[in-house]
């Protein structure tokens, strides 16, 4: 009987010792590229040096990767089309917030969705990158 009790332990603590591990690399894997979306420092894009068009810009950190089109027209972004990214995991609430505060602006602004600030600024990363490539 004994015996039969340690092996329950064994096996029990091989379930949990496997279940933090897995544990540890899920968090890993989740704040992978955080620091570095965090710290990138976004570029002042200017409009009026931006032609009409439709450019494609991205964010190539880690889980944030992101691609997205972005069309201008008359200096202003008129539409922002996501690619692929981390959109459909967050849903397209966020994503319509964030649509909501570039398009339509002379001037953009960098300001990110509540509770999504990382993801958010992985759009802003891709979002300038569309713009700087147009930028003239």
């Amino acid at each position: 009987m004994a015996r039969r009790g340690r092996t329950v332990l064994i096996v029990l603590g091989c379930v949990f010792g496997t279940l933090i591990v897995l544990g540890i690399i899920g968090y890993a894997a989740g704040i992978a590229g955080q620091d570095e979306v965090r710290k990138y420092k976004l570029p002042s894009i200017d409009m009026s040096r931006i032609p009409d068009g439709t450019y494609e810009g991205a964010c190539d950190i880690g889980r944030f990767a992101t691609k997205l089109t972005v069309t201008v027209k008359d200096h202003r972004v008129i539409d922002v089309t996501p690619v692929s990214g981390p959109w459909s995991n967050i849903g397209g609430k966020m994503l319509t917030g964030l649509r909501e505060r570039v398009v339509g602006r002379e001037t953009l602004v960098y300001d990110a969705v509540s509770g999504a600030s990382i993801t958010s600024k992985a759009f802003f990363i891709a979002l300038t990158d569309a713009l700087a490539k147009g930028m003239k």
